[in-house]
């Protein structure tokens, strides 16, 4: 996940680049500054992904950091599984 986040800002930075060109992995710190900004979901993030019991609200913000936290333990070698 890092590694497309990062290749999306380059390309969305309207840098050119070829599947087998490194030039994305200059934004990886950008990467990872814009998916640990993400890490805290949203109420109303959460309040779309639960029903308003409370206690399934705390479930699904739990599993949602933990997903980013997963995101965030990947490097671009490792690829998405």
């Amino acid at each position: 996940m890092v590694e497309r986040v990062a290749r999306a800002i380059c390309v969305s930075d309207c840098t050119p680049f070829t599947p087998s060109d490194d030039y994305w992995k200059l934004y990886l710190p950008h990467a990872l500054a814009v998916m640990k900004a993400m890490r805290e979901p949203t109420e109303s993030m959460v309040a779309a992904a639960a029903p308003a019991h409370d206690g399934e609200r705390l479930i699904h913000r739990v599993a949602y950091r933990l997903m980013i936290d997963a995101a965030l333990s990947e490097t671009p070698e490792m690829g998405e599984r």
